[in-house]
């Protein structure tokens, strides 16, 4: 019963610890792009006022 239970608990952590990490990649992927984004409207925005 204690290896189940032990078993279970890897299998969640390691799901969870994926998940995660999944998370952090997207959130890392977003945080690198912004200013570009923000960059590139800003000048689009300035450009089309002229």
């Amino acid at each position: 019963m204690k290896k189940v239970l032990l078993l279970l608990f890897a299998i969640i952590l390691i799901v969870g610890g994926y998940y995660g990490y999944q998370e952090y990649q997207e959130r890392k992927f977003i945080e690198t792009i912004a200013p570009n984004v923000k960059n590139v409207s800003l000048r689009l925005t300035n450009a089309s006022k002229h």
